[in-house]
């Protein structure tokens, strides 16, 4: 699975940019072919030199997107700690306002307005789908307005993220949802779209990030599940969404993922404010989340990453290690069948 997504990659950008005849070579001065990253492997190296070889689409794709993220400019900082962050405070304190009306219309009064959240969990298309149907039978009771969180992971913020981003009605997503759902993931078929998908891997790579089978596994998700974005799918930002929630109208989403390069997995949250975690005690803005940093600042402005590639990372199921997957099932393994149980000692932490 990754070597053919990263065969993708490889294909799609150079598609885009090798192969496009309007590409006019000029000089190029604002990037040192010095900083052409050496880290990257062979293929992302290869890439990164046709950009520099390719100076005349690079600027365009560089103004592009300095003149479409609000941050260019903007230092991030990493905020230590463990209490909410300003947005999520005022959130709170409206969202607050909002529960206690709906209580009281229900009869119910309160001194101390409760915290009630939904926690949805993964798996593909069939969480997304039992995800709308949840918050389907909570519209028609009326909970929904109850609610101040709600949590998800994989599938499950593949209609979480699309819904309260949009800010549209639960009714309008779901007409869009279910003409959608009807379609696997595919390739990129619309000009326009695999342009705007391709630059914005481009741009990454002029910030020096490097490009994984995440990427394209989002680009995919996003050109599926965020149409109704359009023209503009594959340019969609997390933080966008931060002024809807800070109304108080609906309820903040959290979406979660692992760190998984520790002997332990440890959670991530994902909010429309901070991304960070726990067992860090450490949160940076959503909008500086890719950007590199060093005590405590960040050392360049790299744009946010998109919607899409996010909902790849939340649901990336298929970067599980084999030896985790089966020593979570090892007493279904050990009934079923010895030999696998054996060589779980000898199998390497590699992906799927």
């Amino acid at each position: 699975m990754n070597k053919i997504l990263i065969k993708i990659a490889f294909l799609a950008i150079f598609g885009s940019v090798v192969g496009n005849p309007e590409i006019q070579v000029s000089s190029f001065k604002t990037i040192d072919k010095n900083l052409i990253n050496k880290s990257l492997n062979e293929n992302e190296a290869r890439i990164q030199e046709a950009i520099f070889n390719n100076p005349g689409e690079i600027e365009k794709i560089k103004a592009l997107s300095i003149n479409s993220n609000p941050y260019s400019k903007t230092q991030a900082k990493v905020r230590v700690g463990e209490l909410y962050n300003e947005g999520e405070r005022v959130f709170i304190a409206k969202r607050a306002q909002k529960v206690k009306q709906e209580l009281e219309l229900l009869g119910i009064k309160v001194n101390h307005v409760p915290v009630i959240s939904a926690c949805f969990s993964g798996g593909g298309y069939r969480a997304m789908i039992s995800t709308a149907g949840f918050f389907t039978g909570l519209e028609k009771t009326g909970l929904s307005k109850l609610l101040s969180y709600a949590s998800a992971l994989s599938g499950s913020t593949w209609t979480l993220a699309p819904w309260t981003c949009k800010n549209c009605s639960l009714s309008d997503f779901k007409t869009n949802l279910q003409k959608r759902v009807e379609l696997g993931l595919g390739a990129i078929q619309n000009p326009v779209q695999l342009k705007q998908f391709t630059d914005a891997l481009i741009d990454k790579l002029i910030n020096l990030q490097p490009i994984t089978p995440v990427d394209i596994y989002g680009g995919l998700l996003a050109d599926k599940l965020l149409n109704n974005f359009d023209p503009d799918r594959h340019a969609v930002r997390l933080s966008q969404s931060a002024h809807f929630v800070m109304t108080g109208e609906r309820l903040m989403p959290i979406y979660t993922s692992i760190i998984c390069n520790e002997e332990v997995y440890h959670w991530m949250e994902h909010t429309p404010f901070e991304t960070g975690c726990s067992y860090l005690k450490s949160y940076v803005p959503t909008w500086a989340f890719g950007r590199k940093f060093s005590k405590g600042i960040s050392k360049d402005y790299a744009p946010e990453q998109s919607l899409g590639y996010l909902m790849g990372i939340w649901g990336s199921a298929f970067e599980i290690a084999v030896k985790d997957l089966i020593q979570s099932e090892s007493d279904k393994i050990k009934q079923s069948s010895l030999f696998l149980y054996s060589i779980l000692d000898h199998i390497d932490d590699t992906a799927v």
